[in-house]
């Protein structure tokens, strides 16, 4: 069998019918640390977020957003090498020994609590960029309004002077 590497980190390919712990199992470890960085990446990136949103940057918020986009690119591409390990999880954690498996259960376990984190984050976000949308419609509702009060109060459009000394 000759050996598949993967296309962006030359990688040997993972070969689910390994039964050899030694293979796979840096491997898995290795896409654990690096989502777990991933997401904390994203975790500290959101945390700006939040912070530029209750500032009102608008400019540094779609700074902060471009920068987690990249950051989704990698954990995209991450997930994809995870793929295989995903589907066959339970069969591979058994092949491990107790405490190794008891390590990555832990990891995975940390990941999942920081995505939690984020996702909250999101949301209260999410109701604040909402809340402001709001209020920045009815400040213009209130400008359109105050226009139409004082244009009310000045003089019609094409009439002219309604009395004139036209003898001099």
């Amino acid at each position: 069998m000759t050996e598949q590497t993967t296309t962006q980190t030359n990688t040997p390919a993972f070969d689910a019918d390994s039964t050899d712990v030694a293979v796979w199992a840096p491997r898995l470890r290795r896409l654990l640390h690096e989502q777990s960085e991933l997401y904390g990446a994203l975790e500290r990136l959101a945390e700006n977020q939040s912070t530029l949103i209750q500032g009102g940057d608008a400019s540094g918020l779609l700074s902060v957003l471009a920068e987690r986009q990249t950051i989704l690119t990698e954990l995209q591409r991450s997930n994809d090498e995870m793929e295989p390990f995903r589907t066959q999880w339970n069969d591979l954690m058994v092949k491990l020994p107790q405490g190794e498996r008891a390590a990555m259960a832990d990891h995975v376990e940390s990941i999942a609590q920081r995505i939690e984190r984020i996702a909250e984050r999101d949301e209260a976000d999410r109701e604040a960029l909402s809340a402001r949308r709001v209020e920045v419609a009815d400040r213009l509702n209130e400008v359109a309004r105050s226009k139409s009060a004082v244009s009310a109060y000045g003089r019609p459009h094409g009439a002219g002077p309604r009395f004139q000394d036209r003898e001099g």
